[in-house]
């Protein structure tokens, strides 16, 4: 899975993501799992034309539509796994 190679780089990055409620989250990674469960700070929800703000929110993975990071961080190489 690709997402496993890069999920080291995305900590502390800004993304968006949007949940298939139609919700809109834009914040910095914290932690993220082989699940694509994500908890992310300084959040900012979007949702009906209503801003609201967060310290901390968690979203399940499958609940995510998608999410975007910063194109520098995918064209940077991943670290190497080890093999168990």
């Amino acid at each position: 899975m690709v997402l496993t190679k890069y999920a080291s780089l995305l900590k502390s990055k800004y993304t968006t993501i949007l949940t298939k409620d139609n919700k809109k989250y834009r914040g910095k990674i914290r932690k993220i799992d082989l699940n694509t469960n994500i908890l992310i700070t300084e959040v900012e929800l979007k949702y009906k034309n209503m801003v609201s703000k967060f310290n901390e929110v968690f979203i399940k993975g499958s609940n995510i539509r998608y999410f975007t990071v910063d194109y520098s961080v995918i064209k940077r190489r991943p670290p190497k796994l080890n093999k168990r």
